[in-house]
């Protein structure tokens, strides 16, 4: 399965790693939006400015607001959504829940295809 035009939300600060993620999701049928910082993503799917089907973000965006408050937050408006956790550092302790995947940078382009399997297999369990 590739996606059918299911948007993918990525966070992280270095712009580097969101086109990275860009190129692969692109190229396999998802549209993507990026962004920088944690809080800025919440507020714009607070605002209902964008409606992510899947959220991708790394821990630590050099913001007030981190990776794992803008999944406590995403994940109380849509409870079935994917989401995937990257960091160069290890799993937080809230890692344990499995209510998300976590990926350790750097990311090549294994890992980032491995980010891509679960995305799409998650989907695929939410249609199936």
């Amino acid at each position: 399965m590739k996606g059918k035009g299911e948007l993918v939300l990525v966070v992280d600060e270095v712009q580097a790693i969101r086109n990275d993620i860009r190129t692969t999701l692109e190229s396999n049928g998802f549209r993507f939006i990026g962004l920088g910082k944690c809080e800025e993503a919440w507020a714009e799917i607070n605002a209902k400015k964008i409606q992510p089907q899947v959220l991708i973000t790394d821990l630590d965006t050099e913001s007030k607001m981190g990776g794992m408050e803008l999944i406590k937050q995403a994940r109380s408006k849509f409870p079935e959504m994917p989401i995937v956790l990257i960091s160069g550092d290890d799993c937080p302790d809230g890692c344990s829940d499995k209510s998300f995947a976590f990926f350790k940078k750097p990311l090549h382009s294994p890992s980032i295809d491995r980010i891509l399997d679960f995305v799409i297999a998650s989907l695929e369990a939410k249609i199936g």
